[in-house]
């Protein structure tokens, strides 16, 4: 029975209506701890566009066994956009609807998020780790259930599951006939990028909005050595003023801070290129004390000379065309490992799977947007519309038999005055005084 799901068995079975417990006592408690309940918008009640369908589970008991499902319905909710929604339910109504009339039934409902249903590829030993892929091969099956668990950024309409980045919806795998799982963890493969040309930019200065030059323009051309990365080139400091102007166009303008230092690029595990600082040459300001491999003019004229920052005047340093991040950088090729198309996923369940769930089984993916919610209800035979009239009509036609026609004993309060007053007495006695 998948009632036994629950972790809170006393109260699911219990008279009372209460929600149904995904998770053990201890970690409820911690998720509990932190509970942050929101307030419900449109996209809750109908969908995330792209992403996640609206899917009302109804699920109806008889005891501890399933007798009924009904699965896909609509939100019933009241309330609007500008002061959220309220889920409601109607037990009686759903289970009269489903065919029943007589009987103590549950009723459990789930309030999911549904996304494109997968296929088990593979199924770990311990069974708390499954491969999904798609149905039938399509690329980009996994595409949505992917944006529920990263919380995708690129999905812009409001909702509870996506957009708040501090509140996270449990995710399910779905077994059918309300046998949901819980997922923990998740990782995703697919069709990768592959090689990409990319930028590293030059150091950031320490000077405020100053960078490190290579003082050699072909200085960065080596190769990686074995150990991936190359030897140290000397760079000089460079001081950078973006508001100055050139022929009527903003223009930034270059002047040297006497500061040099050594660095050579790295390449990370991902095939990213990174500087590696050497910290050896400290504050240079003339050019007896450069570097050795400065040996071109401009860089040592332009250390000497005072500079005039504001006019750019011979000698202030030199005035140059915007032309990031190409003349400010290294340019690279390098693996992007972003995935374009997601084929496939990898999950980890709170609990493990059945063992009647085996490889190419097809299953659901939710979120769920609130607790399931159980509830206990008795049917009687619903009674029929009496239609009997209250009065009848007047019947004249009544045989009064050796009556007919005789008078009964009627009295007028009139007759009652008008006589004598021993017999005004008893007429009075006899049909007021009840006794």
């Amino acid at each position: 029975m998948a009632l036994d799901r629950f972790y809170n068995q006393d109260e699911v079975l219990s008279k009372q209506p209460t929600d149904g417990q995904l998770f053990d006592n201890a970690d409820q408690s911690l998720l509990d701890a932190g509970a942050n309940f929101v307030r419900l918008n449109a996209s809750d009640i109908t969908g995330i566009d792209g992403i996640t369908q609206i899917n009302v589970e109804k699920h109806y008991y008889a005891g501890s066994s399933l007798v009924a499902s009904e699965i896909g319905q609509g939100l019933q909710t009241l309330g609007n956009d500008a002061e959220g929604y309220t889920i409601f339910v109607s037990p009686e109504s759903d289970l009269r609807s489903a065919g029943f009339k007589t009987g103590t039934y549950s009723v459990v409902y789930n309030f999911l998020h549904s996304t494109p249903n997968v296929k088990i590829t593979e199924i770990s030993g311990d069974r708390t780790e499954v491969r999904l892929g798609s149905v039938n091969g399509t690329p980009g099956a996994l595409e949505a259930f992917e944006a529920l668990f990263l919380k995708n950024s690129n999905v812009q309409t409001p909702n509870s599951i996506i957009t708040p980045n501090d509140r996270y919806a449990p995710l399910l795998l779905n077994l059918g006939e309300n046998n949901l799982i819980p997922i923990i963890n998740a990782k995703f493969n697919g069709q990768i990028q592959g090689e990409v040309t990319d930028f590293l930019p030059y150091p950031v200065g320490d000077e405020p909005g100053s960078i490190f030059f290579p003082v050699e323009d072909r200085a960065l051309e080596s190769a990686l050595d074995d150990n991936n990365e190359t030897a140290y080139q000397t760079f000089a400091e460079v001081k950078i003023d973006r508001n100055t102007s050139f022929a009527g166009n903003p223009t930034p303008h270059f002047e040297m801070t006497g500061r040099f230092d050594e660095f050579k690029i790295v390449q990370n595990p991902d095939t990213t290129l990174s500087w590696d600082r050497k910290f050896s040459l400290g504050t240079i300001t003339n050019s007896g004390s450069l570097p050795q491999d400065v040996t071109q003019e401009m860089i040592r004229s332009a250390v000497e000379r005072a500079g005039n920052w504001n006019g750019g005047s011979p000698g202030g340093g030199v005035v140059v065309g915007l032309q990031q991040p190409h003349n400010w950088s290294v340019r690279y090729q390098r693996i992007s490992y972003e995935i374009l198309s997601t084929d496939e996923a990898i999950i980890k369940l709170y609990n493990p799977l059945p063992d009647n769930v085996q490889v190419n089984d097809v299953v659901g993916l939710d979120a769920q947007l609130q607790k399931s919610y159980i509830d206990r209800v008795i049917l009687f035979d619903q009674l029929g519309v009496d239609d009997t009239p209250f009065f009848s009509e007047p019947n004249f036609n009544v045989d009064l038999g050796e009556n007919k026609g005789a008078s009964g004993e009627f009295e007028t309060w009139e007759s009652l005055l008008d006589a004598g007053t021993s017999t005004q007495q008893k007429i009075i006695d006899k049909f007021f005084s009840g006794s």
